[in-house]
């Protein structure tokens, strides 16, 4: 079905650099499920500095409002498009209940607009326009924590017929950049064609982006004589908690 066409005169104006014409257009198209037109005129609104273009273009296509942002270099950047990362500062640091971000090398920028569910200590990615003072957020993403394991077993062989107690040696990294509060892994201990299966936590407490834990875990399994029933157990490990 063809889109109605809009009124002629806003269209002019729209199309001649008006930035409140092409805002209009942008909301006539968007109002007609017309996703292509409507991203075309808010994005150029946005770009020719229009804080409702810029408002309408995240909220109407937020992956393009993100890659039209340039990074946050200089304060000369005001009615900018712009995007910064680091830490959420607490507010009992003297910010008057404010909400701010620490960036690299010590610079701190106050963060208003769509800040809903910040978290101080979490580190964020902001999209908004730089204001005289700070920046009003438009859209933000805090990544997910990342983590990676390493693990070996000791000992790793059988005594058929005895207790033995097995042990698993564990190397715990944050390799992303948001904090980890508290990381507990299920280490399951399982023998083939053995009654013996046994899960044991490991729990790993906060974990800063850049540091390591090791942890050890431990069973103890009666190794049986029968042929063929007897086996170094198998190890397997799965997240049970993540807080971040």
């Amino acid at each position: 079905m063809a889109t109605a066409v809009p009124p002629g005169h806003v269209l002019e104006a729209a199309v001649r650099g008006d930035a409140a014409a092409q805002v209009d257009l942008a909301l006539y198209y968007r109002d007609r499920n017309d996703r292509f037109r409507a991203l075309r005129w808010a994005k150029r609104a946005a770009l020719s500095g229009s804080r409702k273009g810029q408002s309408l273009l995240a909220d109407v296509n937020p992956r393009a409002f993100k890659r039209a942002t340039r990074p946050l270099w200089s304060e000369s950047m005001t009615g900018s498009m712009v995007r910064l990362s680091g830490y959420l500062v607490p507010q009992t640091e003297g910010w008057d209940g404010r909400i701010v971000i620490a960036r690299r090398h010590g610079q701190r920028v106050v963060l208003t607009g769509e800040t809903k569910g910040m978290q101080a200590g979490r580190y964020v990615i902001a999209y908004g326009r730089k204001r005289s003072v700070g920046v009003e957020v438009m859209l933000w993403e805090a990544p997910a924590p990342r983590y990676r394991y390493r693990y070996r077993l000791i000992p790793n062989g059988v005594a058929g017929g005895s207790s033995q107690v097995y042990t698993v040696e564990m190397t715990v990294a944050n390799v992303g950049r948001q904090p980890i509060k508290t990381l507990d892994l299920g280490v399951r201990f399982r023998q083939q064609q053995s009654p013996n299966d046994e899960t044991k936590t490991a729990s790993i407490g906060p974990l800063d982006p850049g540091t390591l834990r090791r942890v050890h875990v431990s069973v103890t399994f009666f190794n049986h004589r029968h042929s063929g029933r007897s086996s170094v157990p198998r190890v397997t490990v799965r997240e049970k908690r993540l807080e971040w």
